[in-house]
């Protein structure tokens, strides 16, 4: 089941909409490592009620930081630690694209931490009840 499907699920659950969710692979997937998760995604995080518990797992960034592979090139760093307007209007065009989360936060700091994988699929996994979710299920009709 993918992270937004599990989301939505959440949600539905969270609003007292009994649920049951037929998923066609036999478990719940933990593969891959990690992603970043912007401002926005963490405000996400805290209205389906995760946030604090996964920050509590995930140190936030405080930058990027980019390196050359040739000696004596010129690297950039970006701090994720700007306030106000003026300073963050400084930060490169790349910060506004439509899923970064960052643009129209122009108040204060940027919260951004990468999150591992495994740790957002158990947290939204733990917040449904037992047996919503059927693995190995497949449909073989649906009548009206």
């Amino acid at each position: 089941m993918a992270i937004l499907n599990q989301a939505t699920l959440h949600g539905f659950v969270a609003a007292g909409t009994k649920c049951l969710v037929l998923e066609s692979s036999d478990s719940l997937r933990m593969t891959g490592f990690s992603f970043t998760a912007w401002t926005n995604a963490w405000r996400a995080l805290d209205l389906i009620g995760i946030g604090d518990s996964l920050r509590q797992q995930h140190y936030p960034l405080q930058g990027l930081l980019a390196a050359s592979m040739i000696p004596g090139l010129p690297t950039s760093e970006i701090s994720f630690n700007v306030e106000g307007i003026n300073d963050f209007q400084a930060l490169p065009e790349f910060l506004f694209c439509g899923g970064c989360g960052v643009a129209g936060d122009v108040s204060g700091k940027h919260e951004v931490h990468s999150v591992q994988r495994r740790a957002l699929v158990e947290a939204l996994q733990n917040e449904v009840p037992s047996g919503t979710v059927r693995y190995s299920s497949k449909v073989d009709s649906i009548e009206e």
